[in-house]
């Protein structure tokens, strides 16, 4: 995982894109979908972050899963990359 350094709001990207036109756009506020976040959570509880070979370069180990633990949402998808294993 890189660190992109701060992180930065939408809506301030959105402005500046929208100034760049030269234009009234307007800006439309929907709300959150359902299973939508409004922040990412990059490490579990457990996991701890690694930085051997750069330090903005964060690695975690993790126990690797088995495919049949995915759940029926992903059953029957093809598995191509076994080098988890």
């Amino acid at each position: 995982m890189l660190d992109m350094g701060e992180p930065i709001r939408i809506l301030d990207v959105v402005r500046t894109i929208i100034s760049r036109y030269r234009k009234d756009i307007p800006i439309v506020f929907t709300g959150l979908r359902e299973g939508e976040k409004l922040h990412e959570d990059l490490f579990g509880v457990a996991e701890h972050d690694e930085r051997p070979l750069h330090p903005l370069i964060s690695r975690v180990a993790v126990e690797p899963l088995a495919p049949d633990a995915l759940g029926a949402e992903l059953a029957g998808w093809p598995v191509t990359d076994r080098s988890y294993t």
